[in-house]
């Protein structure tokens, strides 16, 4: 190799070697030596590495220099990494031995870029072939250059050679001229989309399809082929179509369901008869009808209809049937099955009575639909065809059974609301003309609804009284109570209370409030209706009978009481009347005295003698020292007698008249003594008492007198239970007093030791009326009295626990404040 070409290739930017026939690296430029790692100072030179640069060294030098240069492909691994290299091989000289110029060109980029075409060429005709859109190539005449198997599939045909090897695809379309326009288009503008046009398949068959494509031009700009797609359109446009008219029909079923809902106050007949008319004419049917269950359920009848106007007037024979006639008909439609007969051909064998009614009827083809209301069976909508057969799809008969269930519904909503109005009109009758009052109110207290016994209750005009707060009827007490339980509404409460109004010339009108709070679906309070009960004659006569239950009481305990005075005034009588003998008496003796004093101070000595003996004689007869001893004692007997009698009459008076008529704070310890002193003639021969008080409880706020009367039913109660088991036995029992505060309040409890109750008893003891006792020995009022005054004017508790023969215990609970 001459100097110069070395130098031209030592700074050349590709590797350039000289390689021996022995496959020795005999120069390398300075590319080679760094890319391949060579070395000039390696002292075996770079032999051995020049078979790795060109494969088979001897054969190449041989061909190289008979042949002349050539190129070939080979692979370089350098540092583990495989080149793709493409070697230029030339005759060289080193020296005056033969050799070759190896330059190496590195193809690797050139490789990837072909693997990629290719690789890309092969996915691209996977994708033509297994498209599911028929893919082709076009001369300009029509014949068919290009064809994948889907347009084979589309045309018919059994593969894509077929399609080539007809004359053009011209033949195949059904107008050969829309094909000429599909080329001119092509021609023209260079794409066509969505060109749709009729074809028939190689069976004969029409289809729709839709082309997309695309022309291709020459080097000089005349068309000379087109390539595109070609897709089957027949099912979709079947699909469309039939989309497009379920559309239309339920925008139909919906505009005639939106009117019945709407036009609820028309005439309900009217709307049904137009929607059978807009349906039947939008099914393309000659008749349309609705039929309904007779009352008795035994006959089916023509309830509306709808007949186009040429077909024939349905015979009034055949309108209505009997449901035995049409057995297989009632049994299908009950189970919720349409009955869908193309033609009557389609009607079972055993199905003969229905045939014969719909032959009558001059019925070829037919679909019903049941109608349901509430779950039940009561008819069917029929869609009728006089001539011909006919095809409904599911979609049609879904969208009539909803139409059906509409007109039912409607139907059987004009029903309801016929009778809730007629309902409606009864119940406002009774509001109006019940006995006790209704109110309602808004949140507000602001009255919304009265019916007449408010008004009548009030004195006031309806008017007068709507708009107005419940306040405005209300003194300044009942004004803060009605304040206290509208927060108790708002919470949800609803129990009853009393209420006194300002009635008619401003009397009072006592009520018993029972109100339920309103509430909306979000939870707001939004206010509350009540039924007023006037209960101010009902006051009265518990008024009354409360003071006839006192004095009955009083004169049950009359002869007691007689019997417990008598006794300390009996003997303060007869102490007294000793007393009187005493002091005569004494008189006498003092007398004695007074006459020996004044005969000691002017008599003589025989006369103060005289009167000395005078007056011890009179003090003999007189027994002074008896007098001495027993005056005393029968005075101290006649004070003990006489504060007997003031406990009596004072323990008396406050169980009668405790002295105020309102609720007043009381000490309920020294009500309970009282009640057991005035009642202690009804006890104390067959009982004792024991009593168990906490003296630290606290006074209540209570009717004290009503109070008083609870507890004489109890303590009566008691001592007849214990004589009624004891009898005559001489055994005595004994009844339990005792007081307690419990649950912020008081805690009462009367136990005895008598009879005791069974469980019948027990359960009705505080019901009116309700005694055990014989005729005339009670009036079954004396429990239930002290239940209601317990429980409903003092808001406690009342309960009793007791077993048969082992006695009873009244429980009683109040509010410190009741």
């Amino acid at each position: 190799m001459r100097p110069r070409d070395e130098s031209i290739l030592e700074h050349a930017a590709i590797p350039a070697m000289i390689v021996s026939g022995e496959g020795i690296v005999l120069w390398a430029n300075a590319v080679a030596r760094e890319q391949y790692g060579l070395r000039e100072d390696d002292p075996d030179g770079l032999a051995g590495f020049g078979d790795a640069i060109v494969p088979y060294p001897a054969e190449a030098l041989s061909h190289v220099w008979k042949s002349g240069a050539f190129a070939v492909e080979a692979q370089h691994t350098v540092d583990s990494r495989v080149y793709n290299v493409e070697l230029a091989v030339s005759p060289s000289k080193w020296g005056e031995k033969k050799a070759m110029l190896c330059l190496v060109h590195d193809i690797s980029v050139r490789k990837q870029v072909e693997a990629t075409l290719i690789e890309s060429e092969r996915r691209c005709r996977a994708i033509i072939d297994n498209a599911q859109e028929g893919v082709f190539r076009l001369a300009p005449h029509g014949r068919v250059l290009r064809a994948n198997p889907a347009l084979a599939r589309i045309l018919g045909l059994p593969s894509p050679h077929k399609v080539m090897e007809l004359s053009g695809l011209s033949a195949m379309f059904v107008r050969p001229e829309e094909f000429d326009k599909f080329i001119a288009a092509l021609a023209l503008d260079g794409v066509v989309s969505d060109y749709q046009c009729q074809m028939q398949r190689a069976d004969g068959t029409r289809i729709l399809v839709s082309m997309d494509a695309r022309g291709l031009e020459d080097s000089e700009g005349r068309f000379f082929c087109a390539e595109g797609f070609l897709r089957d359109i027949t099912e979709m446009d079947a699909a469309v179509r039939g989309l497009e008219y379920r559309m239309k029909l339920e925008a139909l079923v919906s505009q005639l369901t939106r009117r019945f809902v709407s036009d609820r106050g028309s005439d309900i007949n009217a709307v049904i008869r137009d929607a059978l008319q807009q349906i039947g004419e939008f099914a393309q049917v000659d008749r349309c009808c609705v039929f309904r269950l007779t009352q008795d359920e035994r006959h089916m009848v023509q309830s509306y209809t709808w007949r186009e106007k040429q077909a024939t007037k349905c015979p009034a024979s055949a309108r209505d049937v009997a449901l035995s006639v049409i057995p297989w008909w009632v049994e299908t439609l009950k189970a919720g099955t349409r009955v869908v007969l193309a033609s009557l051909d389609d009607v079972p064998q055993q199905a003969r009575g229905e045939r014969k009614w719909l032959e009558k009827r001059q019925v070829s083809a037919l679909a019903a639909v049941p109608m349901f209301t509430g779950g039940k069976w009561v008819g069917c909508m029929t869609f009728e065809r006089l001539t011909g057969g006919a095809l409904w799809s599911e979609g049609d008969l879904r969208l009539y059974e909803a139409l059906a269930d509409v007109i039912s519904s409607a139907q059987e909503s004009r029903r309801v609301a016929e009778q809730l109005a007629r309902s409606e009109e009864r119940n406002r009758t009774l509001v109006e003309n019940m006995q006790e009052g209704l109110i309602i109110t808004d949140a507000e207290l602001r009255i919304t609804y009265v019916n007449r016994r408010v008004c009548e209750m009030l004195g006031k005009a309806r008017p007068e009284v709507l708009g107005e707060t419940v306040l405005e009827f209300l003194d300044e007490v009942n004004r803060e109570k009605m304040l206290e339980e509208h927060e108790k509404r708002q919470m949800g409460s609803s129990e009853s209370f009393e209420l006194t109004w300002v009635g008619p010339e401003g009397r009072e009108v006592f009520s018993l409030v029972s109100p339920t709070p309103l509430f909306t679906e979000e939870a707001e309070f939004e206010g509350a209706f009540a039924v007023v009960m006037d209960v101010t004659e009902r006051k009265k006569l518990e008024s009354q009978l409360l003071q006839a239950q006192k004095l009955e009481s009083i004169g049950q305990l009359a002869a007691g009481i007689a019997h417990e005075i008598n006794t300390p005034a009996q003997y303060v009588s007869d102490n007294l009347r000793f007393i009187k003998d005493a002091f005569d008496d004494v008189i006498g003796v003092l007398s004695a005295c007074r006459a020996a004093s004044n005969t000691c101070t002017s008599g003589t000595e025989q006369e103060r003698a005289q009167a000395a003996g005078k007056m011890i004689e009179t003090m003999e007869e007189a027994d002074v020292d008896y007098l001495l001893e027993e005056v005393p004692a029968a005075i101290e007997q006649t004070l003990d007698g006489v504060d007997r009698i003031a406990v009596i009459v004072q323990s008396m008076k406050k169980f009668a008249h405790p002295g105020e008529s309102g609720k007043v704070g009381t000490d309920l310890n020294d009500a309970l003594r009282n009640t057991i002193t005035v009642a202690s003639n009804e006890w104390k021969q067959v009982a004792d008492v024991e009593y168990n008080l906490d003296d630290a409880l606290p006074p209540v706020t209570c009717y004290a007198a009503e109070l008083n009367q609870a507890f004489l039913n109890f303590v009566v109660n008691a001592a007849q239970a214990i004589e009624a088991k004891v009898g005559a036995t001489g055994e005595r029992g004994t009844i339990y007093v005792s007081s307690a505060q419990a649950d912020g309040g008081v805690e009462l409890r009367f136990r005895d030791t008598g009879t005791g109750m069974p469980e019948d008893v027990r359960k009705r003891v505080f019901d009116p009326f309700f005694t055990t006792k014989e005729v005339g020995k009670g009036t079954g009022q004396g429990l239930a009295m002290a239940h209601g005054i317990i429980v409903e004017k003092h808001g406690g508790r009342l309960s009793v626990e007791s077993e048969e023969g082992q006695g009873a215990e009244f429980i009683i609970w109040l509010p410190l404040d009741a």
